[in-house]
């Protein structure tokens, strides 16, 4: 089993010495996809494990927010 763990805030700095907003366990074979809806201008993910393991894919759609909901 996988571990993963998403940071956001908004520097790269900030996002990564921050706590993480989500966490979650991927297993093995095929997992079902996960909307994980996240803001800032940094986001970073991390993955661990004590076994091996292997990616095939990772996909990640960004959108950028219109002009009301970015000055919040």
């Amino acid at each position: 089993k996988v571990t993963y763990e998403i940071f956001a805030g908004k520097t790269v700095e900030a996002a990564l010495a921050a706590k993480a907003v989500m966490s979650g366990t991927f297993t093995a074979g095929l997992n079902l996809n996960q909307q994980i809806r996240r803001s800032g201008h940094a986001v970073a993910v991390k993955f661990s494990s004590t076994e091996q393991w292997a990616m095939e894919i990772l996909r990640a759609k960004i959108y950028s927010l219109g002009e009301v909901r970015r000055r919040n």
